[in-house]
């Protein structure tokens, strides 16, 4: 999916989706509008939504005197066609949520963030990371963590603190490193057990099975 033609109003407005640099900032306006909402900043909050508009389409019109729910549209359709069509698992990790602003973050860092990540790991150069479909982008960023993580794991394995003690066994047993939730899944199943008759609902009991 490239551009999208969508009327709202009686304006037919043609959506794109951006390269992974212009994705930083679309995502930019994002913090920036959040930011907003949380001072009750009616202004900032309208200024980063026609940003977002404007970056992610040809709309020319002038928001100020259109119907509020027809901004509202056209954000929508700005961020429909530039979010992730895959799954990717990373992408529904709760382990690392921003509760504050990082002392050392600052304006147009989302791009630098990415243009570093991609660029030491793949050697590109800036032209060639900027034009990434954020779903390329994603994808090797999760595939870059994975190898990290599965790298932890090797060296883990050298450490003492990985084969703790257990007193009550009087062996050293395996304690594998801690992953993060996208990664580790489900691990166990659930357990039965036997209830008592007394406990068991009147009538037909239907299983998780039916």
């Amino acid at each position: 999916m490239t551009n999208k033609e969508v009327i709202i109003g009686r304006t037919k407005i043609t959506f794109k989706r951006l390269n992974l640099k212009e994705w930083t900032i679309l995502e930019e306006n994002k913090v920036v509008m959040q930011e907003a909402v949380e001072k009750k900043d009616f202004h900032g909050v309208f200024d980063t939504v026609s940003s977002c508009i404007s970056t992610a389409s040809d709309a020319t019109l002038d928001w100020e005197n259109q119907p509020w729910f027809e901004m509202l549209e056209a954000y929508g359709e700005a961020l429909a066609i530039n979010s992730p069509t895959k799954k990717f698992p990373i992408l529904t990790s709760t382990d690392e949520i921003k509760e504050k602003k990082l002392p050392w973050e600052y304006p147009g860092r989302i791009w630098y963030f990415w243009l570093h990540l991609l660029s030491n790991n793949y050697g590109w150069a800036k032209e060639q990371i900027e034009i990434l479909d954020i779903d390329d982008a994603i994808g090797l960023y999760q595939e870059i963590l994975i190898d990290q993580q599965l790298g932890r794991e090797w060296e883990w394995l050298g450490y003492e603190a990985a084969f703790p003690y257990n007193t009550s066994t009087k062996k050293s047993t395996f304690k594998p490193l801690t992953r993060p939730m996208w990664m580790a899944g489900i691990t166990a199943k659930p357990k039965t057990m036997k209830m008592l008759k007394i406990l068991i609902p009147v009538g037909n009991v239907i299983g998780f099975k039916e």
